[in-house]
């Protein structure tokens, strides 16, 4: 199991901005404090999230679209994968 952290964590990771968590909470961007903690997955999403608003001045729609895009090209990149490993398999086998 990964391991999980709390929001005050999260806040700390994010430089102690609690309005940048606020904000991905109001947005959907992460779940509003979640009894088990944050997950890594989570984590990344608010990472992702500040980097884009602070270092490159995205702004928060554009922020919801970047990460959209991205889960859609991780998504492809792993089934990309799959159907390599499924093609390896075949192709050794005989």
């Amino acid at each position: 199991m990964s391991q999980r952290i709390t929001i005050e964590q999260l806040i700390q990771i994010l430089g102690g901005d609690r309005e940048m968590i606020n904000t991905l909470i109001e947005r959907g961007v992460i779940d509003e404090n979640p009894e088990a903690g944050y997950s890594p997955e989570q984590v990344e999403r608010a990472l992702v999230s500040y980097t884009l608003v602070h270092e490159l001045d995205v702004n928060f729609e554009g922020v919801e679209v970047i990460l959209h895009m991205r889960e859609r090209m991780l998504a492809t990149q792993r089934q990309f994968c799959d159907v390599l490993d499924e093609l390896r398999r075949r192709r050794d086998r005989g």
